[in-house]
């Protein structure tokens, strides 16, 4: 394959239309900075080339520009096997796909859609996922041929059918037919019983074996997991019959321990409840004391703030005097600029009102200029509009053809083609040879027509199931077939020709030659249609559609008139030149500023003074509060002085004497009850309820082992009646049998693997027998990128690199070369895997800055060996040092059109 030409829309940097081409069948070197596309270019080609078109991965929406959602189309020209095509892909929105191809110098739509996908997936011999976007392993033999920018040096994999067509190339090895045989049935046997993996297929011999034997394992151990649960079971009931007598005394002992604890657990609640009430009478003495203590030290705290709070009061009163003096100058200041700000005001609406009279003139002005010129884009656009109507007036006339229905034309005309050459190879065929001159009359499909054949001349008449013959001087002959196939290939080529010709009446034509020409007249009004439809959207500008547009115009009009209306222009006004308009309104801007200084300043002293007087105002009423505050705290501390004397009668010292006594009394009451209680009283009601509970649950654990005894009984009787043990034998003699089946099985596969793997050796040992012409030939080339003759290339079996070196005794392995030398040795491969399969194709190699580890002398070897490869393949070589590829080939440019797409 190569490539003639690229466009792409919508893909990555480039938002616009680019093209690159036409690229010539050598050597083409496209030279630009990094992050200009040169890789998107490429990627771009790969994935029209060998995604589906509907795809939606990452892979896929990484072409669309950042930030957009518009969709990514790629239009590729292209020659396989001498033929050129052209495929066109649009992705991720109104998804497209559609195949052509270059017939006597014009394109011919081949297919479309998933078609034209798998078409050109068999053109190129590519695969496709199961899902998702392709991988290069699924390029065939692209990913061979195009050398990645950034993608890791190594020695590629040669799996996949493109893998096994490139080493047959490369190494071509021969065996004998019978043994290729032998060892493709040794292969199918291991296959039907093992998977590439060494596990059994499923659904073959050795699965199906495993499967049995696991079923019948699965048996025996249900069967003697049953026989444990029944020797477990009558272990149980000889336990539970031990365990019976040792409950039945344990019953008896936890009812006797209940009791007892029961009777001193109520003793101790009678004394419970005693020392709880005279706690109560404890608690009450403790609070009384504290409450004429706490009263005493009040009344001392209420006396020392009495002594504090009279200076305090008479200091915030004189404060109070100065601050009114100074509150009564504030609010004359205060008045003076109220009226200095009053005139200002009065001076600036004056002149705004003149401004704002001004600048409606010049908006009068204005609209009056816009209404103009909508005007005239309004008639350009209903000019636009008119051929717009008469172009889609002619396509409505048209029948509505599709080239669906087209091509469901063309493919009824074809299938009666083919039904009437079958029909003719397997109808009736009647030779006719008459001594002398005969006239004949051939009756057929109801039509009858005359037929002269001359004498001693043989003619042939070919018919589909029935024909009829009159013969001069003989007589009428007619012949049947009675073939079924016969009958069913008429009765479809009439159904079909019925069906073509009620489709052709439809659309109003005679032939399908006659549909296709419609249906080009449709496709050619309806780029008619696009283009004037382009052209009055451009005409349009800002605007969405014919309506915006003239609303706007009568909206411009409307206010123009609206403006002139309210304004009313003088004489003078009108006459005014638009220089003369805008220079005074800056004239009035200037004054109304100057006019709004001098009212913000005087504003400005204003709310000084006034912040000034509000902070006066409010430390009076502050001092003033705070003066009230201290005179109510005086007469709280008087009240307060007044409740607690008149709370004791005969004074606080006799009140704390008697309270300190009662105190002392109750305390030692409690005392006394508290000696009675018993040392464990408190945990007496925790021991009665467990000893309650304990007599209970061994009450109840007696009852439910003789209920569990009673029904193991009933168990193993019903386990007894089974024949659990002659079950178990019997199955364990048929896994005796399929263990036998599953070796069998194992050991056919793997004899058949043996064999098999043996002649694959042979085939190895034949491939190391012929690998020197491949050796030589990567040995010559790395030799002339490196300068270095005496190192030779060797490879093992596979085609993979075993080292560079002299000898194989001082053999380099691939992974210690330089990263230059390991470049340099994978495009010797790629040189070679191109050559190999460039015998039937000229094909294209693509190199993306991957030599960026070449040093300037290997550089111009390698430049040496493009120029010669170039004879036999097209290579392109996309690069950011175009220096290093000046006078060689031919310059690839990509050509941009930014300009917006409507």
């Amino acid at each position: 394959m190569i490539i003639e030409f690229i466009e792409l829309r919508h893909v990555g940097p480039f938002v616009g239309l680019v093209q690159a081409g036409p690229l010539d069948t050598g050597l083409n070197v496209l030279a630009a900075h990094n992050e200009e596309g040169k890789t998107t270019l490429v990627r771009a080609a790969a994935r029209a080339l060998f995604d589906r078109h509907t795809c939606r991965s990452d892979e896929i929406k990484a072409l669309q520009p950042v930030g957009t959602d518009l969709a990514p189309s790629v239009a590729i020209v292209f020659q396989q096997n001498g033929t050129k095509f052209r495929i066109e892909k649009t992705f991720v929105n109104a998804v497209r796909s559609s195949l052509s191809q270059m017939v006597n110098g014009k394109w011919e739509l081949k297919a479309e859609g998933d078609d034209a996908d798998n078409r050109l997936q068999a053109l190129l011999q590519s695969d496709q996922p199961g899902r998702g976007a392709t991988k290069p392993e699924h390029w065939g033999l692209f990913q061979y041929l195009w050398a990645r920018q950034g993608e890791p040096v190594t020695w590629p994999s040669w799996q996949g059918e493109a893998g096994k067509l490139v080493r047959s190339q490369l190494v071509k090895v021969e065996l004998d037919p019978l043994i290729e045989k032998l060892k493709t049935a040794l292969g199918e046997i291991y296959d039907e019983i093992f998977t590439e993996s060494g596990r059994p297929k499923k659904g073959g011999p050795l699965d199906v074996a495993v499967s049995e034997l696991d079923r019948l394992q699965s048996d025996v151990n249900a069967l003697q997991q049953k026989k444990r649960s029944m020797e477990e079971a009558q272990a149980r009931f000889q336990t539970l019959g031990e365990e019976l007598a040792v409950l039945e005394k344990e019953a008896i002992t936890k009812r006797g321990q209940a009791d007892a604890i029961t009777a001193a657990a109520k003793e101790a609640e009678v004394l419970l409840k005693e020392l709880e009430a005279k706690r109560g009478d404890f608690e009450r003495a403790k609070d009384r004391l504290h409450a004429v203590e706490d009263d005493i030290t009040e009344l001392a705290g209420l006396q020392q703030t009495i002594k504090e709070l009279e200076p305090a009061i008479g200091e915030k009163g004189e404060a109070v005097r100065k601050l009114d003096e100074v509150i009564v100058g504030l609010v004359g200041d205060h008045t003076r600029l109220e009226q200095a700000l009053q005139a200002h005001q009065g001076r600036r609406d004056l002149l705004q009102n003149q401004l704002e009279r001004m600048q409606n003139l010049l908006k009068w002005r204005q609209a009056q200029d816009d209404a103009t010129g909508l005007d005239k884009q309004l008639n350009r656009v209903n000019k636009k509009n008119a051929e717009l109507d008469r172009l889609e007036q002619q396509i409505a006339k048209l029948p509505a053809l599709t080239p669906q229905k087209l091509k469901r034309l063309q493919e009824l005309e074809q299938a009666i083609r083919e039904l009437t050459a079958k029909i003719e190879v397997i109808g009736i065929s009647v030779e006719l040879a008459p001594d002398k001159a005969k006239k004949v009359t051939v009756t057929e499909s109801g039509k009858t027509h005359s037929l002269t054949i001359k004498g001693g001349k043989t003619e042939t008449i070919k018919t589909g199931q029935s024909i009829e013959l009159l013969l001069e001087t003989w007589g009428r002959v007619r012949v049947r077939s009675g073939a079924t196939e016969l009958k069913e290939l008429l009765s479809q080529r009439d159904e079909n020709a019925r069906d073509l010709r009620s489709e052709l009446s439809d659309l109003g034509v005679k032939t399908v030659g006659d549909a296709s020409g419609l249906l080009d007249t449709r496709k050619d009004l309806e780029k008619d249609i696009r283009e004037v439809g382009r052209a009055v959207t451009a005409l349009l500008g800002e605007f969405e559609d014919l309506k915006e547009l003239e609303a706007a115009a009568n909206e411009s009009s409307t206010l123009a008139r609206n403006l002139e209306t309210s304004l009313s222009p003088s004489a003078k006004d009108k006459q005014l030149a638009l220089a003369e308009l805008q220079a005074d309104e800056e004239k009035l801007k200037v004054e109304v500023k100057k006019a709004d200084q001098q009212a913000q300043q005087t504003s400005k002293e204003g709310r000084a003074v006034l912040d000034k007087l509000t902070d006066r105002r409010t430390q009076r009423g502050n001092e003033d509060s705070a003066s009230k505050v201290l005179k109510e705290r005086l007469a709280n501390a008087g009240r307060q002085i007044s409740q607690i004397h008149s709370r004791y009668a005969d004074g606080l010292p006799a009140a704390k004497t008697k309270t300190q006594r009662d105190f002392a009394e109750a305390e030692a009451r409690v005392a006394a009850t508290q000696a009675r209680l018993p040392s464990d009283a408190d945990k007496l009601p925790e021991r009665n309820r467990r000893a309650a509970r304990a007599a209970e649950e061994a009450s109840q654990k007696l009852q439910e082992t003789k209920t569990g005894r009673s029904r193991l009984t009933g168990n193993l009787e019903a386990l007894g009646a089974e024949g659990i043990y002659t079950q178990e034998t019997e199955l364990l003699e048929k896994i005796a049998t399929k263990q036998a089946e599953l070796l069998a099985a194992q050991r056919k596969g793997w004899a058949a693997r043996l064999l098999h793997d043996l002649v694959e050796r042979r085939k190895q040992a034949a491939t190391r027998a012929v690998l020197a012409p491949l050796q030589d030939q990567l040995s010559s080339t790395f030799a002339q990128l490196t300068g270095q003759p005496s190192r030779k290339v060797f490879l093992d079996d596979t085609l993979q690199i075993r080292g560079v070196g002299r000898s194989e005794q001082e053999l380099l392995q691939f992974d210690l070369l330089s990263q230059g030398a390991k470049e340099q040795l994978i495009l010797a491969l790629r040189l070679a895997v191109a050559t190999a399969v460039n015998q039937d194709d000229r094909q294209l190699l693509v190199l993306d800055d991957v030599l960026v580890n070449t040093d300037p002398v290997r550089q111009e070897r390698v430049l040496d060996l493009l120029q010669s490869a170039a004879q036999r393949l097209q290579i392109l070589i996309l690069t950011c040092h175009a220096d290093r590829y000046r006078g060689m080939g031919h310059l690839v440019q990509i050509a941009r059109d930014d300009s917006p797409q409507r």
